[in-house]
């Protein structure tokens, strides 16, 4: 599974990996893209071989190890207004574990197919979730030419929302 963030106070990697742990599966990996004030402490903390902090990574990199991962979990756990991440992971195809929080619920707007970003109202109930996923083949699908995030296919839907 990829986290990938600034990893600082907001982005909820400290309180994930607390809550993470004795709840992955021996055959887990989890990867941490990115840099940030925590970094040093929580990868002293939680480190070894199921969780790898890689630093950050250019974006063409960063795209391929998500392209190429189970899951992608965005543990966020301020109210994000609109996380890239999470839009990243829909475009690709690959399933999305976040926080219900800020304008993250609006992007399932954006899936592919139902269940593809999956919201937990707490980190227990994320990481339940993501043990659920982990147990299960990772979900592929054949992408569309164009992501259905564009404006062609966002204003109707905003106009509704207004209308109402």
């Amino acid at each position: 599974m990829l986290l990938v963030g600034r990893i600082d106070a907001g982005k909820g990697f400290g309180e994930f990996l607390a809550q993470v742990q004795g709840w992955l599966p021996k055959h887990a990996r989890i990867s941490i893209v990115g840099d940030g004030p925590l970094r040093g402490q929580l990868e002293s903390r939680y480190a070894g071989p199921q969780v790898r902090f890689l630093g950050w990574l250019p974006y063409d990199e960063v795209i391929r190890m998500s392209a190429r991962s189970h899951v992608l979990v965005i543990p966020s756990v301020w109210e994000e207004p609109c996380g890239t991440t999470v839009l990243e992971a829909l475009a690709l195809g690959k399933q999305c574990l976040a926080l219900a929080r800020g304008g993250t619920p609006e992007l399932a707007a954006y899936q592919y197919y139902d269940g593809q970003l999956q919201l937990a109202e707490t980190m227990p109930r994320l990481v339940e979730r993501l043990a659920h996923t982990l147990g299960r083949a990772p979900v592929t699908v054949p992408l569309p030419d164009a992501f259905p995030m564009d404006v062609f296919h966002a204003v109707p839907q905003i106009l509704d929302f207004y209308h109402e």
